[in-house]
């Protein structure tokens, strides 16, 4: 089964029941059908070795499951999904359909999961147990908890309101993706937000339901400090006054797009990735040489002062892999369905398991999991100070409770981080911590389902949090406070009213404004890096750009 008319038929035959599987986990329509389609498109790229799988299929469906979670479709994804919750979105459904989901909508996300693979899917109990990587007496238990009827009406439903696009259609995504694939570009700073569209079932409520009870009472407006050592930050240096951008060199052996993840403290190191090609390390703006991290499609998150790095792969069977990157050697982290997202430079990891928050203490050891507060499923641990303190979210299963934005301690304990005093009653639908330098955390939060994003700096030395204005995505800040500011335009904000532009003039520049951001900003302020758009051919890619400034 290798030729073009077997995948054409292998499309066909699989594409419905792969947007029925992708959409039981996001609960949107659209979305799902466009993950359904990447998965499709990456297995048309390796189909010479995809077709030789025993089960395809099962291949198609874990890659599936994984754009749901990986790194660069966070933003894109999850984002707009956060931000356009509307009725409109889904099929209308009965309401019987709603009291099955309802029945259901206290679940664990893996629970639910089960369920749609097993009844939806028809997949055997054992079969299940494979793809979640759990016992099969484990998934036998989560099914007793749901209703069997449930995945087969959802099923029924989707299948009735979608169809295949044209396989030509694919078939082109699939080779404009060799040449690059688009990327995400603020997928840093919001890699928990994804769980949140995983996290249920979103359909239309019932008269006569009643929403779930919040996760938690709403947070003290009036926080105290962080009971934690915090190292004094350096000297302030001066503001810069202007900054210069220039392109960074792609490796020999590169393509045309280049995407920043992430730089050092000093902003010597800078780390990103191009489709179809591999790891990219800047050293001082000069490009290395291409890095081939184990697994397919890496994302490379984090990486410290001495130039070790930390990222995110997919292997042959779709499942998630952590890894560390030191002296130009790959290794993987331990853990099931790992993911690194930071590290600092004592080389301790943070990131997930399976959904939970977890530590590295070094690059050999076993994750350790991360308490969350009483009640809550799952969550993510997104940044580490040099201190070792850890900031994330937690939340529960039914996307109706509020995300909660935390912060461990050393001793494994851990505190909320609030919004400000003036939006603490109602609380925030989401408030979420992204990233940590000595005293200060950036994150953001959602006053309500469907509202727009505010930015939030907190200062954990003081208790302040405050709001930036203007501003959606706070991707970096500086052992001072400094934040580099993604929106419309790019800047270094010193404070909520007081930034200094980034100009985003070069070569090939393209006024389309869909991914730029600034993705690292170094504790002396003179080192910016992100990204900006190119032209490229009728279209447009991402170009990886430094900005000095003085």
């Amino acid at each position: 089964m290798t030729s073009r008319a077997d995948f054409d038929g292998f499309y066909q035959a699989h594409f419905g029941d792969t947007v029925a599987m992708t959409y039981g986990f996001t609960a949107d329509l659209a979305e799902s059908q466009d993950i359904a389609q990447e998965a499709f498109a990456r297995a048309w790229q390796r189909w010479k070795v995809v077709s030789t799988y025993e089960n395809p299929v099962s291949w198609v469906r874990r890659v599936a499951t994984n754009l749901a979670h990986s790194r660069w479709r966070r933003l894109k994804v999850a984002s707009a999904y956060l931000l356009r919750q509307r009725t409109d979105d889904l099929p209308d459904l009965s309401p019987n359909h709603v009291d099955l989901v309802a029945a259901l909508r206290n679940l664990p996300v893996a629970h639910r999961k089960a369920i749609v693979l097993h009844y939806l899917l028809d997949l055997p109990v054992a079969e299940v147990a494979e793809e979640l990587d759990v016992p099969s007496g484990t998934v036998k238990a989560w099914l007793h908890r749901g209703r069997a009827s449930l995945s087969a009406e959802l099923g029924d439903e989707v299948r009735r309101n979608i169809s295949p696009p044209p396989v030509e259609e694919l078939r082109e995504r699939a080779q404009k993706q060799q040449r690059a694939r688009r990327a995400a570009a603020a997928a840093t700073a919001i890699v928990a937000v994804v769980a949140l569209a995983l996290a249920g079932i979103r359909l239309a409520r019932a008269d006569g339901l009643e929403p779930l009870p919040p996760a938690s009472p709403s947070p003290s407006p009036s926080p105290n400090p962080v009971p934690t050592r915090l190292s004094p930050p350096g000297r302030a240096p001066a503001v810069p006054t202007n900054c210069v951008v220039q392109r960074l060199p792609i490796p020999a052996g590169g393509g045309v797009a280049s995407y920043l993840s992430a730089g050092d403290p000093t902003g010597r190191y800078l780390l990103g990735n191009a489709p179809e090609s591999g790891i990219y390390l800047w050293d001082n703006g000069k490009a290395g040489p291409v890095l081939t991290a184990p697994g397919q499609d890496a994302t490379p998150t984090d990486v410290n002062s001495a130039g070790v790095a930390v990222g995110i792969s997919n292997l042959s069977s779709g499942r998630s892999v952590a890894w560390i990157l030191r002296d130009g050697k790959f290794a993987q982290l331990r853990g099931a369905g790992a993911e690194a997202l930071a590290i600092n430079e004592n080389g301790t990891i943070v990131g997930t398991t399976n959904n939970e928050p977890v530590v590295w203490r070094n690059a050999d050891s076993e994750p350790e999991p991360l308490k969350l507060p009483a009640g809550e499923s799952f969550g993510r641990a997104t940044g580490i100070s040099e201190e070792g303190l850890i900031v994330g979210y937690a939340m529960r299963a039914s996307q109706d409770a509020p995300t909660r934005a935390l912060v461990w301690m050393t001793d494994g304990s851990f505190l909320e981080l609030p919004p400000p005093a003036e939006y603490a009653n109602p609380a925030p639908f989401q408030v979420m911590a992204g990233t940590i330098r000595g005293e200060w955390v950036a994150g953001r939060m959602l006053t309500q389902r469907g509202s727009d994003p505010v930015g939030l700096r907190w200062n954990l030395r003081t208790g302040k949090v405050e709001t930036i204005p203007g501003v959606l995505f706070i991707l970096a800040i500086n052992e001072h406070g400094w934040m580099g500011a993604s929106e419309n335009t790019l800047e270094i904000r010193l404070s909520p009213d007081h930034a200094v532009p980034l100009a985003i003039d070069i070569k090939d520049g393209s006024k389309d404004p869909a991914y730029p951001s600034v993705q690292v900003l170094s504790d002396d302020g003179r080192t910016v890096a992100g990204e900006l758009t190119i032209k490229y051919g009728d279209g447009t890619e991402q170009a990886a750009v430094l900005w000095r400034c003085n």
